[in-house]
């Protein structure tokens, strides 16, 4: 009838090629329609707010979204008083649902082995799940050391700050501590003559994952190195980042030392080679050959001692036995 619209069908009364032409084209729109679908059934991103950040996630991963929130119930009074500043704007701190997810929201040069990543210019933190680290990290530590650069990016905006100060302070502040693991890399670094001068570690987006375990064990040391000094001139860090914001970083380190930036770190590596050097010891394959050499020593001393105790009981039968001759001679 000519008033009824009908549904066009797919045909394949002409040529075999018309037909298969129709069926990639007929193919190619059901399969934007099923992929529109999906999209729109995907789960939607949720947030939670708590004073100036906004935490965004999906419903799956509630659980990990929830450690991050006591996390700024914990740390953020902490920052604000070590810093003596509080973060004026909104900051969103990202936990993606994939990989992909995080991979896009990150620079394109970040290297594969980085666990979180804060984004000055969009004020954003972006946090791995723990599940796609190499070396699995608590999301707690993750978050504290990108919070860490993000106040002090604040804090001191417009001082250039060199990456072993920014990222030692964020190991600080994010709880880590030199550990025997750590002391053995330092260690190792020390013996092979690998150890990294504080100035390269800018370049720390394209070192390795054992370069850059390297250079943040490294940074956190030079970082306490350097709070020694602050704490023997009667200052606090607040202090120091009045004295870094009025006369730049590389004055204020004088100021504080009463030594230049290269004089200052001729000094903290003496300090590393004399207080880690001797961690070569720890490494398995040495502690193999120190085992070995104890059990040797021990075996030895206890053959000593053995023989020892052989000796001192033959020389008590010797005194026990009776004079044969003088038996003979009395009889």
């Amino acid at each position: 009838m000519g008033g009824q619209h009908q549904l066009p069908k797919i045909s394949c009364n002409l040529t075999q090629v018309s037909c298969i032409i129709k069926l990639i084209f007929f193919s190619w729109y059901l399969s934007v329609f099923i992929f529109a679908f999906f999209l729109s059934v995907q789960a939607q991103e949720i947030s939670v707010r708590y004073e100036n950040y906004k935490i965004v996630y999906e419903p799956d991963d509630e659980a990990e979204a929830r450690l991050l929130l006591k996390t700024l119930e914990k740390v953020l009074p902490e920052f604000e008083n070590f810093f003596n500043f509080k973060i004026p704007q909104l900051v969103e701190i990202y936990l993606p649902p994939q990989p992909a997810d995080f991979r896009r929201s990150a620079p394109a040069n970040l290297p594969p082995w980085v666990q979180g990543v804060y984004l000055p210019e969009k004020q954003k933190i972006v946090v791995k799940k723990s599940g796609w680290m190499n070396e699995p990290a608590d999301l707690a530590e993750v978050l504290a050391h990108e919070l860490s650069h993000l106040y002090l990016q604040h804090r001191l905006t417009g001082i250039k700050i060199p990456a072993w100060f920014n990222e030692g302070l964020a190991q600080k502040l994010s709880g880590k501590k030199i550990l025997i693991s750590e002391g053995v890399i330092l260690a190792n670094a020390l013996f092979a003559r690998k150890f990294i001068e504080l100035k390269e570690i800018d370049s720390l987006s394209i070192f390795s994952e054992s370069q850059a375990r390297l250079a943040y064990g490294e940074s956190l040391h030079a970082v306490l190195f350097l709070e020694n000094y602050i704490r023997i001139k009667g200052l606090n860090w607040t202090k120091y980042f009045d004295i870094i914001y009025a006369s730049g970083f590389e004055k204020a380190i004088q100021e504080v030392t009463g030594q230049d930036l290269l004089d200052f770190e001729i000094k903290w590596y003496r300090s590393v080679k004399e207080k880690y050097q001797w961690f070569i010891i720890f490494n398995w394959e040495n502690l193999i050959w120190l085992a070995m050499v104890l059990v040797l020593i021990g075996a030895m001393y206890a053959i000593r001692y053995r023989n020892r105790r052989v000796l001192l009981q033959w020389e008590q039968e010797e005194v026990m036995l009776p004079d044969n001759n003088h038996l003979t001679q009395n009889s």
